[in-house]
């Protein structure tokens, strides 16, 4: 087993033996220096022994490699003077742009690449600090809602109802029994809220939509939480708090990795709260700026990119239209052709970034929803959920995210799949 990390070798005055990969090398002569990349950062390596560097001129960028030597310093810098070196196993492949190099990935010259040979560029540099981000989030908004006294719950990724309807979900056969890929887990955390009252979920979702725009993925990682006892206010309000916390938390654990990414986070510019604007005003606004739309469609990427130029912060739209939105949410008593809903939409185009709503409790509301959509109340699959509302469910309101949409936006990257490891979505074989 490894015992010493790069990490740990700059801080040992002794010999040591460290294992990695060849990330670059360099050749001065009567001394060859190199590089050993492992999961915790760079060794710079030398030596000028001619049996040493025989073998290193027959390495190549990618080589996996065992070395022993001594740590020492020069002006005040630490290396490993190589003592010697073991061969573990050799990169036969050539492939350009080399993955270890510190290029651009994210150019979008390199996105056919990239995508096709996504397990060779896991090891490209920037891709590893965004990748290392997307972790140390999501262990970041796992801290925040166990601080303010949300059990985590885990739906099941199998279920018989869709969320979104049955044209945009994933069927399978489950033993005999249709079933789908789930598109939402809130109908299971809104049993969960029963016992736990604050209750939260990572999880993955499917969406079978023909999209193929830069903040849709088939298969992505979702947040979700459910609230007793609140409103739609109450729920806009945790998340602003939980993306401020997240940024705040990112500044001061990954602060290495978002300067390697040129990405500077401003705590004091996205401060809550954010600024709201209704459905209605969003309308307006479109139609200022040259883009009308129809009044009770959703809106779309173009419309929320529009929008999203015009604040300089996060902000909201409420209220969006009855007919377009999924039939467990609340209704507006001085609108009814309204929800009781709020989008959080990000600056700079980036466009939605978590949905929250204030959720039907009444058992004769749910029903007249679930016909207005053209479900049957009376629906087998249905059941458990509709009777929930015979069973004391109390005022409750929920928000969902897609982790990527926030990384993608607070990481200045053109598409989701940017910070996903192995992204699915529409048009592209499942490989790798």
């Amino acid at each position: 087993m490894k015992k010493i990390y790069v990490k740990d070798a700059l801080n040992l005055k002794r010999n040591i033996s460290i294992s990695g990969w060849i990330s670059y090398i360099r050749d001065y002569g009567k001394r060859y220096v190199l590089g050993l990349v492992d999961s915790t950062g760079i060794l710079k390596c030398t030596t000028n022994k001619n049996k040493i560097i025989k073998i290193l001129k027959d390495l190549k960028i990618g080589d996996c490699v065992k070395i022993n030597g001594t740590i020492k310093t020069w002006n005040k810098e630490k290396f490993l003077e190589i003592s010697k070196i073991e061969i573990v196993s050799k990169n036969e492949l050539s492939i350009n742009p080399n993955p270890y190099k510190p290029f651009d990935i994210f150019k979008p010259s390199y996105a056919k690449t990239f995508l096709y040979n996504r397990h060779l560029y896991l090891v490209n540099p920037k891709f590893k600090n965004v990748l290392r981000i997307r972790h140390t989030s999501l262990q970041i908004l796992k801290d925040f809602f166990t601080e303010n006294g949300f059990i985590e719950i885990n739906p099941p990724e199998i279920t018989q109802l869709t969320y979104y309807g049955e044209k945009s979900a994933f069927d399978i056969d489950f033993w005999g029994t249709k079933a789908y890929l789930t598109q939402c887990g809130a109908y299971y955390l809104e049993a969960a809220i029963l016992p736990f009252e604050k209750v939260f979920a990572f999880y993955r979702s499917f969406r079978k939509e023909k999209s193929k725009t830069s903040r849709h993925n088939a298969e992505f990682l979702q947040i979700k939480a459910e609230m007793a006892w609140a409103n739609l206010d109450d729920i806009m309000k945790l998340t602003e708090d939980m993306i401020y916390y997240l940024i705040r938390k990112l500044n001061e654990k990954c602060s290495k990795e978002l300067k390697a990414l040129n990405v500077s986070l401003s705590v004091k510019g996205l401060k809550p709260p954010y600024p709201a604007i209704t459905y209605n005003e969003a309308l307006e606004i479109l139609k200022k700026k040259g883009k009308e739309l129809e009044w009770g469609k959703s809106l779309g990427a173009d419309e929320e990119r529009i929008l999203s130029k015009e604040f300089e912060k996060p902000f909201w739209v409420k209220n969006l239209p009855r007919k377009v939105e999924a039939f467990p949410y609340e209704i507006c008593e001085e609108n009814p052709k309204l929800t009781k809903t709020a989008d959080l939409l990000a600056p700079q185009g980036y466009g939605e970034i978590v949905g929250t709503a204030e959720k039907i409790y009444k058992y004769e509301r749910l029903i007249e929803r679930m016909k207005e959509k053209g479900l049957d109340p009376s629906d087998e699959r249905y059941k458990w959920y509709v009777e929930l509302r015979k069973f004391g469910l109390p005022p409750h309101s929920g928000l969902g995210t897609g982790m990527s949409r926030i990384l993608r936006w607070l990481l200045n990257l053109h598409h989701v799949r940017e910070v996903i490891p192995f992204p699915r979505f529409y048009g592209k074989k499942p490989y790798p």
